[in-house]
Protein backbone atom coordinates (compact mmCIF):
# COMPACT_ATOMS: atom_id res chain seq x y z
CA UNK A 1 0.00 0.00 0.00
CA UNK A 2 1.30 3.27 -0.92
CA UNK A 3 2.12 5.38 2.21
CA UNK A 4 4.01 8.55 0.89
CA UNK A 5 2.12 11.64 0.67
CA UNK A 6 0.94 12.69 -2.75
CA UNK A 7 2.27 15.69 -4.50
CA UNK A 8 -1.25 16.25 -5.15
CA UNK A 9 -4.63 15.90 -3.29
CA UNK A 10 -7.09 13.57 -4.50
CA UNK A 11 -10.67 12.83 -4.79
CA UNK A 12 -12.87 10.46 -6.31
CA UNK A 13 -16.13 11.23 -7.07
CA UNK A 14 -19.74 8.95 -7.88
CA UNK A 15 -23.01 9.68 -8.70
CA UNK A 16 -25.22 7.59 -7.50
CA UNK A 17 -29.36 7.28 -8.27
CA UNK A 18 -31.25 3.64 -7.42
CA UNK A 19 -27.67 1.90 -7.39
CA UNK A 20 -28.52 -0.61 -4.70
CA UNK A 21 -27.34 -3.44 -6.99
CA UNK A 22 -23.92 -2.96 -7.87
CA UNK A 23 -23.66 -0.21 -5.29
CA UNK A 24 -21.54 -1.87 -2.33
CA UNK A 25 -19.51 -3.44 -4.93
CA UNK A 26 -18.28 -0.12 -6.58
CA UNK A 27 -17.49 1.39 -3.36
CA UNK A 28 -15.62 -1.51 -2.13
CA UNK A 29 -13.18 -0.95 -5.09
CA UNK A 30 -12.75 2.38 -4.36
CA UNK A 31 -11.66 1.49 -0.76
CA UNK A 32 -9.43 -1.44 -1.96
CA UNK A 33 -7.20 1.53 -4.11
CA UNK A 34 -3.47 1.05 -3.51
CA UNK A 35 -3.55 4.53 -2.96
CA UNK A 36 -4.85 5.46 0.54
CA UNK A 37 -4.70 9.42 0.30
CA UNK A 38 -8.06 10.55 -1.32
CA UNK A 39 -11.05 12.11 -0.26
CA UNK A 40 -14.35 9.65 -1.84
CA UNK A 41 -17.47 11.59 -2.61
CA UNK A 42 -20.72 10.79 -3.03
CA UNK A 43 -24.07 12.18 -4.50
CA UNK A 44 -27.56 10.49 -3.90
CA UNK A 45 -29.50 11.76 -6.47
CA UNK A 46 -33.18 11.25 -4.50
CA UNK A 47 -32.66 7.37 -4.75
CA UNK A 48 -35.69 5.77 -3.51
CA UNK A 49 -34.40 2.45 -2.89
CA UNK A 50 -31.48 1.38 -0.35
CA UNK A 51 -28.76 3.53 -1.32
CA UNK A 52 -28.57 5.79 1.14
CA UNK A 53 -28.14 3.12 3.56
CA UNK A 54 -25.73 1.14 2.26
CA UNK A 55 -23.55 4.26 1.81
CA UNK A 56 -23.66 5.14 5.63
CA UNK A 57 -23.18 1.77 6.52
CA UNK A 58 -19.36 2.89 6.18
CA UNK A 59 -17.73 4.06 8.58
CA UNK A 60 -14.61 5.37 6.51
CA UNK A 61 -13.45 8.92 7.66
CA UNK A 62 -12.53 9.46 3.39
CA UNK A 63 -16.36 9.36 2.36
CA UNK A 64 -18.37 12.58 2.40
CA UNK A 65 -22.27 11.53 1.47
CA UNK A 66 -24.11 14.38 -0.46
CA UNK A 67 -27.99 13.79 -0.39
CA UNK A 68 -29.14 16.31 -3.12
CA UNK A 69 -32.47 17.61 -1.94
CA UNK A 70 -33.82 17.20 -5.72
CA UNK A 71 -32.70 15.09 -9.16
CA UNK A 72 -29.96 16.92 -10.77
CA UNK A 73 -29.49 14.46 -13.71
CA UNK A 74 -26.30 12.78 -13.63
CA UNK A 75 -24.02 15.20 -14.68
CA UNK A 76 -25.67 17.99 -12.38
CA UNK A 77 -24.86 15.50 -9.77
CA UNK A 78 -21.05 14.94 -11.05
CA UNK A 79 -20.71 18.93 -11.35
CA UNK A 80 -21.93 19.08 -7.89
CA UNK A 81 -19.63 16.59 -6.43
CA UNK A 82 -16.43 17.91 -7.82
CA UNK A 83 -17.42 21.48 -7.52
CA UNK A 84 -17.40 20.90 -3.72
CA UNK A 85 -14.43 18.09 -3.77
CA UNK A 86 -10.98 19.72 -2.82
CA UNK A 87 -8.87 17.11 -5.04
CA UNK A 88 -6.36 18.66 -7.38
CA UNK A 89 -7.38 15.52 -9.35
CA UNK A 90 -10.43 13.65 -9.33
CA UNK A 91 -11.59 10.15 -10.25
CA UNK A 92 -14.89 9.58 -11.52
CA UNK A 93 -16.59 6.10 -10.92
CA UNK A 94 -19.92 5.46 -12.19
CA UNK A 95 -21.75 3.21 -9.31
CA UNK A 96 -22.42 0.58 -11.98
CA UNK A 97 -18.63 0.19 -12.52
CA UNK A 98 -15.82 -0.66 -10.46
CA UNK A 99 -11.95 0.48 -10.19
CA UNK A 100 -9.20 -1.82 -10.30
CA UNK A 101 -6.72 -1.76 -7.10
CA UNK A 102 -4.02 0.03 -9.36
CA UNK A 103 -6.13 2.17 -11.17
CA UNK A 104 -5.83 5.79 -9.32
CA UNK A 105 -1.93 5.06 -9.02
CA UNK A 106 -1.52 4.19 -12.40
CA UNK A 107 -3.78 7.36 -13.46
CA UNK A 108 -1.61 9.52 -11.09
CA UNK A 109 1.81 8.53 -12.77
CA UNK A 110 0.54 9.63 -15.65
CA UNK A 111 0.00 13.06 -14.68
CA UNK A 112 3.44 13.35 -13.24
CA UNK A 113 4.68 12.37 -16.37
CA UNK A 114 2.61 15.22 -18.33
CA UNK A 115 1.62 17.54 -15.95
CA UNK A 116 -0.09 20.08 -18.32
CA UNK A 117 -2.86 17.32 -18.74
CA UNK A 118 -6.64 18.12 -18.20
CA UNK A 119 -7.96 14.75 -18.29
CA UNK A 120 -6.67 11.49 -18.92
CA UNK A 121 -8.46 8.30 -19.34
CA UNK A 122 -7.64 4.43 -19.17
CA UNK A 123 -8.68 1.36 -21.35
CA UNK A 124 -11.42 -0.70 -19.02
CA UNK A 125 -11.24 -4.76 -18.75
CA UNK A 126 -14.38 -6.33 -18.62
CA UNK A 127 -18.12 -6.96 -18.96
CA UNK A 128 -20.55 -7.80 -16.79
CA UNK A 129 -20.53 -11.20 -18.09
CA UNK A 130 -16.34 -11.67 -17.95
CA UNK A 131 -15.78 -10.89 -21.68
CA UNK A 132 -12.95 -8.62 -22.23
CA UNK A 133 -13.99 -5.75 -24.88
CA UNK A 134 -13.44 -6.04 -28.57
CA UNK A 135 -10.34 -4.74 -29.20
CA UNK A 136 -10.97 -0.96 -30.82
CA UNK A 137 -8.78 -1.64 -34.43
CA UNK A 138 -7.63 2.24 -34.91
CA UNK A 139 -8.20 3.82 -32.34
CA UNK A 140 -5.14 1.48 -30.28
CA UNK A 141 -2.93 3.63 -32.43
CA UNK A 142 -3.90 7.08 -31.42
CA UNK A 143 -0.37 8.99 -29.34
CA UNK A 144 -0.54 8.84 -25.77
CA UNK A 145 -0.70 12.33 -25.77
CA UNK A 146 -2.84 14.12 -27.75
CA UNK A 147 -2.40 18.20 -28.13
CA UNK A 148 -5.33 20.39 -29.59
CA UNK A 149 -5.40 20.29 -33.11
CA UNK A 150 -4.77 16.61 -33.23
CA UNK A 151 -7.09 16.30 -29.67
CA UNK A 152 -10.23 17.67 -31.88
CA UNK A 153 -9.50 15.13 -35.12
CA UNK A 154 -9.53 12.02 -32.96
CA UNK A 155 -12.19 12.82 -30.83
CA UNK A 156 -14.25 13.49 -33.86
CA UNK A 157 -12.75 10.52 -35.97
CA UNK A 158 -13.56 8.06 -32.88
CA UNK A 159 -15.96 9.77 -30.95
CA UNK A 160 -16.20 9.92 -27.54
CA UNK A 161 -12.95 8.23 -26.59
CA UNK A 162 -12.91 7.49 -22.85
CA UNK A 163 -16.36 5.56 -23.53
CA UNK A 164 -17.37 5.33 -20.09
CA UNK A 165 -16.72 8.55 -17.10
CA UNK A 166 -15.62 5.88 -14.68
CA UNK A 167 -12.36 5.75 -16.71
CA UNK A 168 -11.59 9.64 -16.71
CA UNK A 169 -9.54 11.32 -14.24
CA UNK A 170 -9.10 14.81 -14.68
CA UNK A 171 -7.82 18.15 -13.82
CA UNK A 172 -10.28 20.31 -11.16
CA UNK A 173 -8.59 23.66 -12.43
CA UNK A 174 -9.13 22.81 -15.82
CA UNK A 175 -12.61 21.34 -15.34
CA UNK A 176 -13.45 24.37 -14.08
CA UNK A 177 -12.06 26.83 -16.06
CA UNK A 178 -14.26 25.38 -19.21
CA UNK A 179 -17.16 25.07 -16.87
CA UNK A 180 -17.77 21.71 -16.06
CA UNK A 181 -20.21 19.00 -18.05
CA UNK A 182 -23.48 20.72 -20.00
CA UNK A 183 -26.09 19.73 -17.94
CA UNK A 184 -28.75 19.93 -20.76
CA UNK A 185 -26.76 17.25 -22.73
CA UNK A 186 -28.33 14.15 -20.49
CA UNK A 187 -27.51 11.56 -23.15
CA UNK A 188 -23.79 13.43 -24.33
CA UNK A 189 -22.75 15.63 -21.98
CA UNK A 190 -19.30 13.82 -20.92
CA UNK A 191 -18.40 13.82 -25.57
CA UNK A 192 -18.89 17.28 -25.15
CA UNK A 193 -16.77 17.98 -22.00
CA UNK A 194 -14.21 16.22 -23.15
CA UNK A 195 -14.35 18.14 -26.61
CA UNK A 196 -14.26 21.57 -24.78
CA UNK A 197 -11.12 20.38 -22.54
CA UNK A 198 -9.40 19.32 -25.75
CA UNK A 199 -9.80 22.55 -27.22
CA UNK A 200 -7.69 24.37 -24.96
CA UNK A 201 -5.29 21.49 -23.08
CA UNK A 202 -3.93 18.14 -24.21
CA UNK A 203 -5.14 15.22 -22.62
CA UNK A 204 -3.51 11.83 -22.75
CA UNK A 205 -4.24 8.14 -22.89
CA UNK A 206 -3.68 5.18 -20.15
CA UNK A 207 -3.25 2.19 -22.31
CA UNK A 208 -3.75 -0.16 -18.90
CA UNK A 209 -6.99 -1.86 -18.39
CA UNK A 210 -7.66 0.17 -14.98
CA UNK A 211 -12.08 -0.58 -14.97
CA UNK A 212 -14.50 -2.89 -14.73
CA UNK A 213 -16.84 -1.14 -16.60
CA UNK A 214 -20.07 -3.24 -16.37
CA UNK A 215 -23.15 -3.97 -19.21
CA UNK A 216 -26.82 -4.25 -17.82
CA UNK A 217 -29.97 -3.13 -18.72
CA UNK A 218 -30.76 -0.40 -16.41
CA UNK A 219 -27.35 0.96 -17.83
CA UNK A 220 -27.97 4.92 -18.65
CA UNK A 221 -26.10 3.80 -22.51
CA UNK A 222 -28.39 1.33 -23.09
CA UNK A 223 -31.25 3.50 -23.47
CA UNK A 224 -29.58 6.28 -24.68
CA UNK A 225 -30.92 6.11 -28.52
CA UNK A 226 -34.52 6.35 -27.25
CA UNK A 227 -36.15 9.00 -29.74
CA UNK A 228 -33.18 9.34 -31.17
CA UNK A 229 -32.04 11.77 -28.81
CA UNK A 230 -28.55 11.37 -28.19
CA UNK A 231 -28.16 12.21 -32.16
CA UNK A 232 -29.18 15.72 -31.88
CA UNK A 233 -26.74 16.47 -28.62
CA UNK A 234 -24.05 14.61 -30.79
CA UNK A 235 -24.48 16.57 -33.49
CA UNK A 236 -23.87 19.64 -31.90
CA UNK A 237 -20.58 17.79 -30.32
CA UNK A 238 -19.55 16.77 -34.14
CA UNK A 239 -19.91 20.54 -35.35
CA UNK A 240 -18.16 22.16 -33.17
CA UNK A 241 -15.10 19.70 -33.38
CA UNK A 242 -15.90 20.24 -37.17
CA UNK A 243 -15.16 24.13 -36.66
CA UNK A 244 -11.63 23.30 -35.59
CA UNK A 245 -10.37 21.21 -38.53
CA UNK A 246 -7.46 22.84 -39.92
CA UNK A 247 -8.31 23.56 -44.02
CA UNK A 248 -5.93 20.73 -45.28
CA UNK A 249 -7.96 18.15 -43.34
CA UNK A 250 -11.61 19.05 -44.32
CA UNK A 251 -12.39 16.68 -47.58
CA UNK A 252 -11.30 13.70 -45.47
CA UNK A 253 -12.47 14.66 -41.99
CA UNK A 254 -16.28 15.06 -44.02
CA UNK A 255 -15.46 12.11 -46.11
CA UNK A 256 -15.27 10.29 -42.58
CA UNK A 257 -18.29 12.36 -41.21
CA UNK A 258 -20.35 10.73 -44.07
CA UNK A 259 -19.22 7.28 -43.84
CA UNK A 260 -19.36 6.92 -39.86
CA UNK A 261 -21.52 9.68 -37.79
CA UNK A 262 -23.67 10.57 -40.86
CA UNK A 263 -24.70 6.67 -41.89
CA UNK A 264 -24.95 5.65 -38.04
CA UNK A 265 -27.15 8.63 -37.25
CA UNK A 266 -28.82 7.88 -40.17
CA UNK A 267 -29.95 4.28 -39.85
CA UNK A 268 -31.06 4.72 -36.41
CA UNK A 269 -33.37 7.04 -38.65
CA UNK A 270 -34.78 4.30 -41.13
CA UNK A 271 -35.40 1.90 -37.82
CA UNK A 272 -37.77 4.49 -35.62
CA UNK A 273 -39.10 5.07 -39.33
CA UNK A 274 -39.66 1.21 -39.56
CA UNK A 275 -41.05 1.42 -36.02
CA UNK A 276 -43.56 3.89 -37.26
CA UNK A 277 -42.03 7.05 -35.38
CA UNK A 278 -42.30 9.35 -38.28
CA UNK A 279 -41.61 12.05 -35.81
CA UNK A 280 -38.63 10.73 -34.22
CA UNK A 281 -37.08 9.64 -37.97
CA UNK A 282 -37.09 13.35 -39.03
CA UNK A 283 -34.95 14.52 -36.52
CA UNK A 284 -31.90 12.63 -38.45
CA UNK A 285 -33.10 13.84 -41.81
CA UNK A 286 -31.27 16.96 -41.43
CA UNK A 287 -28.31 19.10 -43.23
CA UNK A 288 -24.62 18.28 -41.23
CA UNK A 289 -21.34 20.54 -42.01
CA UNK A 290 -18.77 17.83 -41.40
CA UNK A 291 -21.02 15.46 -43.72
CA UNK A 292 -21.47 15.57 -47.63
CA UNK A 293 -25.06 14.95 -47.41
CA UNK A 294 -27.76 12.53 -46.05
CA UNK A 295 -27.85 10.95 -49.60
CA UNK A 296 -24.27 9.95 -49.58
CA UNK A 297 -24.88 8.79 -45.93
CA UNK A 298 -27.56 6.35 -47.22
CA UNK A 299 -25.70 4.76 -49.69
CA UNK A 300 -22.60 4.00 -47.65
CA UNK A 301 -25.21 2.02 -45.45
CA UNK A 302 -26.37 0.34 -48.80
CA UNK A 303 -22.68 -0.66 -49.76
CA UNK A 304 -20.76 -1.47 -46.55
CA UNK A 305 -23.65 -3.88 -45.76
CA UNK A 306 -22.78 -5.68 -49.24
CA UNK A 307 -19.20 -5.41 -48.63
CA UNK A 308 -18.26 -3.99 -51.45
CA UNK A 309 -16.42 -0.95 -50.17
CA UNK A 310 -13.60 -0.82 -47.26
CA UNK A 311 -14.71 1.14 -44.08
CA UNK A 312 -11.12 1.93 -42.52
CA UNK A 313 -9.82 4.23 -45.11
CA UNK A 314 -10.64 7.29 -43.71
CA UNK A 315 -9.60 6.10 -39.75
CA UNK A 316 -6.15 4.91 -41.33
CA UNK A 317 -5.51 8.71 -43.20
CA UNK A 318 -6.98 10.29 -40.35
CA UNK A 319 -4.74 8.52 -38.12
CA UNK A 320 -1.94 9.64 -40.00
CA UNK A 321 -3.13 13.87 -39.76
CA UNK A 322 -3.60 12.98 -36.26
CA UNK A 323 0.48 12.22 -35.94
CA UNK A 324 1.63 15.17 -38.65
CA UNK A 325 -1.03 17.36 -36.28
CA UNK A 326 0.09 16.78 -32.87
CA UNK A 327 2.60 19.37 -30.64
CA UNK A 328 2.14 21.45 -28.43
CA UNK A 329 2.30 24.87 -30.99
CA UNK A 330 0.06 23.00 -33.45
Amino acid sequence: MSSTRLPVKISIVMPVFNGEKFLREAIESVLAQTVTEFTFWIGDNVSTDCTAKIVESYADPRIRFVKNSRNLGIYGNVNNLIRQAEGDLVQIVCADDRLLPDCLENQIKVFERHPDLSFVYCDTTATDFGQARPPRRYQGELPNVLFPVAGGLSLFCFGCLPGDMTNVMLRKECFSAVGGFREDLPYAGDFDLWARLSAAYSFGLNRRKLTFEREHAGRASQTMTKNCAHIWQADIILEGLFSRVPSEHRWLVKAHGTMFHASHFMLHGLNAALRGQFRTAGLVWRRRSYSFSNVWALLFIITSLNHRISTGWTCRRLLVAIERANGPTR
